[in-house]
């Protein structure tokens, strides 16, 4: 497995660009974002972990996504392939990707919004050292959730949420929480609070 100590903590220069689209109730957008010095070998983490190795490194991922509006109700979808790659004389090497796929629907109704969230993460495919054998299974996770909201002033919201996560036996997803997971940890999570802005 490659060492994780980067030889430098710059890693920049980062490439993004972005296209939407949008015609009446519909939306469309593609996107990529590449690093050209520096690489995130999946299966070890879950959490995105770009390392400045020795060596000829790639990091790439992209985003598709789409949604529509009808009437009261909207629905989107939104899928993600990362791809990364090391090849380093000193450190070893990988190949890998990881595809992400995540659905929301939504209803507002007067002062209420509901949402409700699925998205799965699949195994991460690919190579260690050359070797598929090398690579480490079971890196997926799933993640479902309804959030609420309800409106009492114009500048004063109770909001209110319940996320699962169950995660495969080497893979450590968490929640937009940050709380830290070990790999194979599952977790439920409630929360209720009130929103305000000024």
């Amino acid at each position: 497995m490659p060492a994780t100590t980067p030889a430098t903590a710059d890693l920049l220069p980062q490439l993004a660009v972005a296209i939407g689209y949008k015609a009446g109730p519909f939306t469309a957008g593609i996107s990529t974002t590449g690093l050209n010095n520096a690489a995130w070998q999946l299966d070890a983490s879950s959490a995105a972990k770009p390392v400045n190795y020795t060596g000829a490194k790639t990091l790439q991922a992209w985003q598709i996504g789409a949604g529509y509006e009808f009437g009261d109700f909207n629905i989107g979808v939104v899928s993600e392939r990362t791809n990364s790659s090391l090849a380093s004389p000193t450190t070893g090497s990988f190949d890998q990707a990881q595809t992400t796929t995540g659905l929301v629907g939504g209803y507002k109704s007067g002062p209420m919004r509901v949402e409700v969230r699925y998205a799965m993460a699949n195994d991460v495919t690919g190579t260690v050292n050359g070797s598929d054998a090398a690579l480490k299974k079971d890196t997926g996770a799933t993640q479902i959730g309804i959030a609420m909201g309800y409106q009492l002033h114009k500048n004063v919201q109770v909001v209110g949420s319940y996320t699962r996560m169950d995660n495969a036996v080497n893979a450590s997803y968490t929640s937009v929480s940050g709380f830290t997971l070990g790999k194979g940890v599952d977790m439920n999570q409630i929360a209720l609070g009130l929103a305000v802005t000024f």
